[in-house]
């Protein structure tokens, strides 16, 4: 129709303040300004893909409407811009408008099989690639074989060379990963991982690239005991990659099968070279390209791994010829005989040789006659953890006059400080614990960046998460003394009572992960509420598809998608408080779904536990665990409050002694060590021992925190 629009949306998606619009088509004389009015909105995200041509009078247009879209919003981000539209970046002074550019498409060619496509490139991750004009690699997407940029790096990269970076807002990265927004790739992660659960089975869609960054852990954690990973949409198979994928793998099949969906060209290639990379899995089905004798229309399909007839993929869908023929029937076959090779799978993948030197932060420092130290004052002893994003040391602080204190540095893992999202929560949470100061809380003392890494300095803590002091117990076939017990949450719910103090302007702290690993017990009787990593002001934007927190210990709420309140801290306490003196959560199931029905309908019958169950604390664990939070107690200080005027009923509390005779046997070991060094404490020790003696010490009896 004469007049119409030949630029339309493709999608859109609102979410609270955030504005995200696909536009497709050409950028002519019918171009509407209407196409990039934000409205209200005060981010806005266009997807710039499917835009395929641009006319200078549509490019006027554009800068003109561009600009005013800018003005009137706090952030405007372009992602997946198109080969035509980075044209226009590249040569047209004001295109962008001054939004950001956080994706974009080059054409590369392989010269394998001829094929050509379009390969994104993340204009923060790949940044690096841009100022030396290298462009990354990328495998082919049709038969898997390296690729070559198709175009001169100094002319496709000019643009985003010059331009500045500029990290989005949390809010904005959540937004992206919202399936309505049909990205697959998510800009500022290499690899997008989505999580659904249906009974038994796990699912996680895998989008983007495996490489050095890839790390199995959190798919562990999360994982029920039967898992799918959907790698339809995995474009690059990095070497780099190969141990870390192939190490989860090892670890979801000790939990039971693991079954990979969709496998692509690129993976295809990598596992047939290779099979140890299929290792314990089991591949269910195949992503691949069919094309269309007579119209020679190429299109993907997914199909039974085993499935040699491409006519089960039915017709083509532009002509209706019936049987299409696989672009790549060599690679099938190979992959399929890969697949079959079960001792070729089985055998151990293993790094013949380091690609980097170990973490500076957390390796233990050889003795060279001086101490080397971090920012100048924290010398590295060893290396206590490492977790899904960080690197946990023990340090020994120097200052002036000789003075020396314990502490721990927490450290952002290398592969995630370009990671804007991972970094946003690390200070956060470092920002956070550090305005509580209270004696139930850990203590953050400093927060620096050094060589590039991120470093969060907190109090040592010697003691026992209560996780350890339950595991410690179990033989014994009891839980934790009931005053005791008692006593230990109570001093909690102060910690938990002062975080959730609003600040100045309103705002509330919600740990939202009050379970046994993050509550800590000294050996002096001090509680400690440790670990605010998944804490988070209360917001509207929250990834809906991944549970945050560890589902055994999780709210009811949390499992509907509702916003953590102080209320879901409150349930955490209650549910510690029944499970330690139980030695057991009730609630627990064999699998995540499971026990997410038990949180959601089963209602626990305090009665049926008897004598092991004072009755005097049935009120407020029936309180603290109410389904519905409105019910719950309204402030953490006031469980403190109860439990104190019931503990003197309960028998005696003495923390320090029952921890002492409970962990005996550690802390004859901790006088032992004491004395190697000439100390008469395990405190005392730390402070004067060599770092190799330190590091010996703990790698023979494990770690205090």
């Amino acid at each position: 129709m004469a007049g119409e629009s030949r630029l339309t949306l493709n999608w859109e998606l609102r979410q609270g303040e955030i504005l995200g619009r696909g536009i497709a088509g050409s950028l002519d004389e019918s171009f509407r300004a209407s196409v990039v009015d934000p409205g209200d909105a005060r981010q806005m995200v266009l997807d710039l893909s499917q835009v395929t041509h641009a006319s200078s009078f549509g490019v006027r247009e554009w800068v003109r409407a561009i600009g005013v879209a800018r003005q009137a919003v706090d952030g405007l981000f372009f992602v997946q811009v198109s080969p035509r539209i980075l044209d226009q970046l590249n040569m047209v002074v004001g295109f962008a408008g001054g939004a950001v550019v956080l994706s974009f498409y080059g054409i590369h060619v392989c010269d394998a099989c001829g094929a050509d496509e379009l390969s994104l490139y993340d204009a923060q991750l790949d940044r690096q690639a841009f100022q030396t004009l290298t462009p990354p690699l990328r495998q082919c997407r049709v038969c898997g074989s390296d690729t070559q940029l198709d175009d001169d790096p100094a002319v496709l990269f000019e643009y985003v060379r010059s331009a500045e970076v500029v990290s989005p807002p949390a809010s904005v990265v959540g937004f992206l990963r919202q399936p309505g927004t049909r990205l697959f790739e998510v800009p500022g992660l290499r690899l997008a991982v989505r999580q659904t659960m249906a009974l038994s089975m796990t699912r996680f869609q895998f989008a983007g690239i495996i490489d050095q960054g890839f790390r199995g852990r959190r798919l562990v954690d999360a994982a029920a005991p039967a898992v799918t990973i959907d790698v339809e949409h995995v474009r690059h198979f990095d070497p780099s990659g190969f141990v870390h994928w192939r190490t989860a793998l090892d670890e979801l099949a000790r939990q039971g099968p693991v079954l990979l969906a969709g496998c692509p060209p690129p993976m295809m290639k990598r596992m047939s070279e290779d099979p140890r990379l299929i290792g314990p899995a089991q591949v269910q089905s195949i992503s691949a390209p069919l094309e269309c004798p007579k119209c020679k229309t190429c299109r993907w399909v997914t199909l039974p791994l085993l499935t040699t007839d491409p006519a089960a993929a039915g017709p083509c869908a532009k002509c209706g010829e019936a049987v299409s023929a696989f672009r790549q029937p060599d690679l099938l076959a190979q992959f399929r005989d890969a697949c079959r090779n079960e001792p070729s799978r089985s055998a151990p993948l293993i790094r013949v040789s380091p690609e980097k030197p170990p973490d500076r932060d957390v390796a233990t420092k050889a003795s060279t006659g001086h101490v080397e130290l971090i920012s100048g004052k924290y010398e590295v002893l060893c290396k206590l953890a490492e977790g899904g994003m960080a690197q946990v040391a023990l340090v020994r602080q120097h200052g002036a006059m000789g003075f020396r204190r314990l502490a721990v540095i927490k450290t952002v893992r290398d592969e995630f400080l370009t990671d804007d999202r991972r970094i946003r929560l690390f200070l956060e949470e470092a920002k956070l614990v550090a305005r509580i100061d209270y004696p139930h809380v850990i203590r953050v003392y400093d927060l620096d960046r050094v060589d590039g890494s991120l470093l969060m300095v907190l109090e040592f803590v010697h003691g026992r998460n209560l996780g350890e002091i339950m595991r410690a117990i179990a033989p014994a076939g009891t839980g934790i003394p009931p005053a005791i017990a008692a006593t230990i949450v109570a001093d909690l719910c102060l910690g938990l009572g002062r975080a959730h103090q609003s600040d100045s302007s309103g705002r509330v702290l919600v740990h939202r992960d009050v379970a046994p690993g993050n509550v800590m017990v000294t050996f002096d009787g001090v509680v400690k509420l440790v670990d605010f990593g998944l804490a988070a002001w209360q917001r509207s934007v929250e990834e809906k598809d991944v549970l945050l927190g560890n589902p055994s210990w999780m709210a009811p709420e949390c499992y509907q998608e509702q916003d953590a309140t102080p209320q879901t801290d409150i349930w955490g306490a209650g549910l510690l408080l029944l499970s330690t003196i139980l030695g057991r959560n009730p609630f627990r199931r064999a699998t995540v779904p499971m026990t997410a029905v038990a949180i959601l309908r089963e209602t626990l019958q305090l009665g049926g536990y008897g004598a092991t169950l004072p009755r005097k604390l049935h009120p407020i664990i029936e309180r603290c665990l109410d389904k519905d939070p409105g019910k719950r107690y309204a402030d953490a200080v006031e469980i403190a409050a109860d439990l104190r005027a019931v503990i003197p009923k309960l028998g005696e509390v003495n923390i320090p002694s029952w921890m002492g005779k409970l962990f005996s046997a550690s802390l004859k070991r901790e006088e032992a060590f004491a004395r190697s060094v000439g100390q008469s404490s395990l405190i005392d020790a730390l402070l004067v021992a060599s770092p190799q003696a330190v590091a010996q010490y703990y790698s023979t009896i494990g770690v205090d925190h």
